[in-house]
């Protein structure tokens, strides 16, 4: 926004609850535009069917492999119950959270921008967001509570108070009851505690056991980076890439951070730290512990521990999807140019100029140049790393980047739990898990940014509305199977009308979908079914109860879990077979498996997707 427009808004103190109120509103329209649009069968299947199972009386983990921790699962329970069973019915509490969700991201932007410039980054988050993936994934929820997470934090910084970091841990505890990942904001916003609490400085020099205390902490801090690096390179060279430098980054800040942050004994450093991260983490226990306690008392204790913390590892293996490489990290050179600080005004002047050219071209040639499109996408999926440098950068590059304002912290603090938000990509960096991580990062890059000395305020604007422009005229109107590949238009323009849902979806999802429940619904009543491998749509769609406790096959955990498709059709004395031909994750159905089923069931029929077989 232009400075002068700013200077307006700011003297009126009508200006933040107008702006507040237009931002809400233009996102309640982005949002609704398209809630109906997209999905990704097995991804709804997942979300529907063990929802529906938790209606009929089951337990997530005891009786069913929730590939989630639960929490969201009750909680799509409770709206099936509310609105009725359907694909659609879950969407409308992903609707409400996202625009809780954008009143947070402004509340935390106005910290360290004008109202105009919130509302345009709340906008711009709010476009690398849900309009891309509208499925109620829970991954979104991570986004959310990782944002609430960060609110929480800052408004510590302003006031003090302990109920702020009590807030902060159990929306932390909250994310990790979501999906097991949420851990990394657990994690985050820890760092972020205990960059925030250095030593005053009337405790005298530093002794001997303090030192002693720092070597330690940081020790653990580089023992822990050494145990990303393996796992990531596990995954191979490209994941380590990802992720081992912007924590390298992350952690040589923190480190700094405590060498350089006072004097005293280790008594006194441990004491601060207690203050902080005691309340902290009595906020994580609280939700842990209830959901705990129910688990327990539904007999399903052990199996809640798990199915939330053993069962998700077998991803690594099977559900691997590696980032791009690590080349894309040259497109981020652009925006660095374009945020660098500069005392001289000719230069900055000079520097916007090329990012008005360089960033108008990407949005215009990426329509149709696939190349220009990749140079946008890595523009956004190099932005954790520019958040993990804009932490590293200002201690080693004080004349440039200034000695920071009283917000600097607080600057911190938010850019320290953006960077931790991308190890969501792992094992599986899809392009949309970049997205749901990304938006903390733009959070995180502009608080840092902003508190820079001699940065262009325009320049700051100008990488905001790239970034706003591009997400919504090429990210948004592209479908999942594109996105960070190229541009396409998506083609979800047929409306699939089952009783289950009401989707706009591509022409052929939705024909396989309308044959599906048409000959599940007429030959399904009083019949048992199995599908497979990955098919929880199947189910959900038709209706029909998932005699088995797998969603899908590779994460079975039951002495079934090496028989082949005939031997778990006979298991639970299937009359109904669906065999999905291209599963997402695990191996493709061997043809012998296939012939060994239409030899057991003499009637079937062949769809794009499906076979299915009855008798």
């Amino acid at each position: 926004m232009h400075p002068s427009i700013d200077r307006v808004l700011e003297r009126r103190r009508w200006a933040a609850p107008l702006t507040l109120a237009l931002l809400m509103c233009i996102g309640a329209f982005l949002l609704l535009r398209d809630l109906d649009r997209g999905w990704v069968p097995h991804d709804e299947g997942t979300l529907g069917q063990a929802a529906e199972r938790v209606l009929r009386g089951e337990v997530p983990h005891r009786d069913f492999d929730d590939p989630y921790s639960g929490l969201l699962t009750y909680m799509n329970a409770a709206a099936f119950r509310v609105a009725g069973v359907s694909v659609n019915t879950l969407r409308w509490p992903l609707f409400v959270w996202s625009l809780l969700w954008l009143a947070a991201v402004n509340a935390v932007a106005r910290r360290f921008a004008s109202p105009a410039g919130a509302a345009l980054t709340a906008l711009t988050c709010l476009a690398l967001s849900v309009p891309n993936y509208r499925a109620p994934m829970p991954s979104w929820y991570l986004l959310f509570l990782a944002t609430f997470g960060m609110l929480a934090v800052v408004r510590w910084h302003e006031s003090g108070r302990r109920r702020w970091i009590i807030a902060a841990g159990i929306c932390g505890g909250l994310a990790v009851l979501v999906k097991l990942t949420g851990i990394v904001q657990l994690v985050g916003c820890a760092l972020a505690f205990w960059a925030a609490t250095p030593q005053p400085a009337d405790r005298g020099p530093a002794t001997a056991t303090l030192h002693q205390l720092r070597v330690a902490m940081i020790a653990a801090l580089g023992s822990g980076l050494a145990l990303l690096a393996m796992l990531a390179l596990s995954a191979g060279e490209r994941m380590a890439w990802r992720l081992v430098p912007p924590f390298t980054l992350l952690v040589w800040t923190l480190a700094y951070r405590e060498w350089t942050s006072g004097g005293g004994t280790a008594v006194d450093r441990l004491r601060i730290l207690a203050r902080v991260l005691g309340p902290y983490l009595a906020g994580v226990a609280i939700p842990l512990a209830i959901f705990t306690v129910f688990f327990t008392i539904e007999s399903a204790g052990p199996d809640l521990l798990v199915g939330t913390f053993i069962t998700p590892w077998r991803r690594l293996n099977e559900a691997m999807y590696l980032p791009p490489s690590p080349g894309g990290l040259l497109w981020s050179l652009p925006v660095v140019f374009i945020l660098w600080p500069r005392r001289d005004g000719r230069m900055a002047a000079v520097a916007r100029g090329v990012g008005i050219i360089w960033f108008g071209t990407i949005v215009l040639a990426s329509a149709r140049d696939p190349r220009w499109y990749q140079a946008g996408w890595a523009s956004v999926w190099s932005l954790p790393m520019l958040v993990a440098a804009s932490l590293a950068l200002p201690p080693l590059f004080s004349r440039a980047f200034g000695h920071g304002t009283p917000r600097r912290d607080m600057a911190r603090s938010i850019a320290i739990i953006a960077v931790s938000g991308m190890l969501i990509e792992f094992p599986f960096a899809a392009p949309i898990y970049t997205l749901y991580a990304v938006p903390l990062s733009v959070l995180g890059l502009f608080a840092a940014v902003q508190d820079w000395e001699h940065v262009s305020r325009r320049a700051v604007v100008l990488v905001g509305v790239f970034l706003l422009a591009f997400a919504a005229l090429r990210l948004n109107p592209g479908t999942i199977y594109s996105l960070g590949i190229r541009y396409r238009p998506g083609a979800d323009s047929v409306m699939l009308s089952v009783p289950r849902a009401r989707l706009r979806v591509m022409a052929e999802d939705a024909s396989d979908a309308r044959a599906l429940v048409s000959i599940l619904g007429r030959i399904g009543a009083g019949r048992t079914l199995w599908a497979g491998p990955d098919a929880p749509e199947v189910y959900f769609l038709a209706g029909l109860p998932n005699r088995t406790r797998t969603f899908f096959e590779f994460l079975d955990r039951t002495p079934d879990a090496a028989r082949d498709i005939p031997a778990r059709v006979q298991a639970i004395g299937a009359s109904i077979v669906v065999i999905k031909r291209r599963p997402e994750f695990s191996p493709v159905p061997s043809f012998e498996s296939v012939a060994a089923v239409r030899q057991m069931f003499p009637r079937c029929e062949d769809l794009a997707e499906y076979l299915i077989c009855w008798r």
